[in-house]
């Protein structure tokens, strides 16, 4: 049976490929089964930035931009709105733009994140 990767199902999933993957990581001697630093690993947090925003990026040279690694999109997404919500100063009506189809957990996302 073809396993759906549109779901996160790793931790909640016990086929094959859940195995496999839990076997190559665990049995790999080069991989630091040690935490992450809070704002997670910099060479992934740099790259995406780099992907993003171009390896000639000017707000990247000009050290203006920060990168935050979370553990679940949902995560960084309500990371972000409470960020927004707080620090971004509005011109106009405050919007987020969801794509439609989007998970159920979207608007648990930006839940909270409302300026007191």
């Amino acid at each position: 049976m073809p396993e759906s990767f549109a779901i996160p199902r790793y931790l909640i999933g016990s086929g094959p490929i859940q195995h496999q993957a839990t076997e190559i990581l665990l049995n790999d001697p080069t991989v630091d089964h040690e935490y992450l630093p809070i704002t997670g690993l910099p060479e992934f947090t740099s790259a995406a930035a780099r992907l993003i925003l171009g390896n000639d990026s000017p707000a990247i040279a000009e050290k203006r931009v920060t990168s935050v690694q979370t553990i679940s999109g949902t995560g960084a997404n309500h990371l972000a709105a409470l960020f927004l919500t707080r620090f971004y100063a509005f011109n106009g009506a405050k919007r987020a733009y969801v794509p439609d189809p989007t998970w159920g957990e979207s608007e648990f996302a930006s839940r909270g994140a409302k300026r007191p």
